[in-house]
């Protein structure tokens, strides 16, 4: 298969065929963007090996320069399906009013920026898909073998006893489970042998580094980084957490927390809490993802002590994060706090914490007296009318047994 990718990738670029088939591919498949699919678009597994392949022409063929920032041509594309995705900064038409493009970007197209930007949008039609699929694929397969475990123990103690008919469920469920617990073994060995070989796990985290580093190369030029597509931050987040979650067949140790990849997740962690609370990110998606990485790190305490590591993450994490508590993003913001002193959030079960980030929130504080003011003051407002509100429903489901949205409600308030 990696020997087709590259005879694929080449063909395409040596016929000089390759970009425009990537226009006529994209456009074909601009609506995966849609709530109800049309037919007649590509499928999605065949979008995602086009994917691999072209990640495969741009790391091998065409590598982003550790110098070249995202040419003007990409920034200002809002030609056809591109005017629907928005950017960093806002939506295209306004954006554009807002802020005239910059003269100091270069106006020279790049290969390899164009395969980046075509990369981006074949992420957020398909391969952001597949991935969210390949997990909920593997979260099923876990919670089905609990099941089977929980249904054996029941099983063993139905035995000793007089209820025969329980038994006979209990076989019958076992039984229908193992079934579907097979079918989804199968499944996930699918995923790994497509989607996270060996080669192609190397390709992606090469692909991610270059893709890191540039998007922190773009963020230092002031008003450039508000024209980066929306799909640019999608794609680094998503892949990052699909590698960061995969664990190699006989190998105890994840796969980022490799020593060959620390490079790679300092890149992502810095990037990561520098942009947390950059207002210039106005999209709510984008910020969302960040904070939610940041967020989902530290639940792990050996990527808590490569946050200790982290020159940028010692320098600007607690502010940003104060930062974020002021425009109204409190609760992320009381979770990651949360878990600098007790490795894990409220009504969960405790990790280990960090004493270095401990020390240097409150020296910011101590040296910050205001902020500590304001964040207080947003801390305790905001529980005070939580907790009121979540009186209230309690009360009211007291009294009618909570369904859909009054469900979901009280459950978000008690989170």
């Amino acid at each position: 298969v990696q020997t087709l990718q590259r005879d694929l990738a080449s063909s395409l670029n040596s016929s000089g065929q390759l970009f425009p088939w990537i226009s006529w591919l994209l456009e074909k498949n601009s609506a995966y963007t849609r709530t109800v699919l049309p037919e007649g678009l590509t499928n999605v597994l065949s979008l995602t090996n086009i994917f691999i392949v072209l990640c495969r022409l741009l790391v091998e063929q065409f590598p982003v320069s550790e110098t070249e920032l995202i040419p003007q041509s990409v920034l200002f594309n809002v030609d056809r399906f591109r005017r629907d995705f928005s950017r960093l900064g806002g939506i295209p038409s306004h954006l554009l009013k807002e802020l005239p493009p910059p003269s100091s970007v270069p106006t020279s197209s790049s290969v390899s920026w164009a395969l980046m930007d075509s990369l981006s949008y074949l992420f957020a039609f398909a391969v952001q898909r597949r991935l969210r699929q390949i997990n909920e694929d593997g979260q099923l397969q876990m919670r089905t073998y609990q099941t089977i475990e929980e249904l054996g123990s029941r099983l063993r103690e139905v035995e000793a006893g007089p209820r025969r008919d329980m038994l006979q469920q209990a076989l019958a469920s076992i039984r229908d489970l193992k079934v579907e617990h097979s079918n989804l073994i199968r499944t996930c060995l699918w995923h790994d042998s497509f989607f996270f070989s060996f080669e192609t796990l190397e390709l992606l985290s090469t692909f991610l580094d270059s893709l890191t580093l540039a998007l922190t190369r773009a963020s230092d030029i002031d008003p450039e980084f508000s024209y980066v597509p929306d799909s640019y931050i999608a794609m680094l987040v998503e892949l990052f957490q699909a590698l960061r979650r995969f664990r190699p067949a006989g190998n105890g140790s994840f796969y980022l927390l490799d020593q060959a990849h620390k490079p790679l997740v300092q890149h992502f962690i810095s990037f990561a809490v520098k942009h947390i609370a950059d207002t210039r990110i106005r999209s709510p998606d984008s910020r969302e993802y960040l904070q939610q990485s940041v967020l989902i790190l530290m639940q792990y305490t050996q990527y808590m002590r490569l946050f200790e590591e982290n020159v940028a993450a010692r320098e600007s994490m607690i502010s940003s994060l104060l930062e974020m508590a002021s425009q109204n993003h409190w609760l992320p913001v009381t979770k990651i706090i949360s878990r600098l002193w007790s490795g894990a959030c409220f009504a969960t079960e405790s990790g280990e914490g960090s004493v270095i980030f401990q020390r240097l929130f409150i020296e910011y504080l101590t040296q910050h007296p205001e902020v500590f003011e304001v964040f207080t003051d947003i801390i305790f407002n905001n529980v005070n009318s939580v907790m009121s509100e979540f009186t209230i429903s309690l009360q009211e489901a007291r009294q009618h047994r909570p369904t859909g949205d009054a469900q979901r409600r009280i459950t978000a308030q008690y989170e």
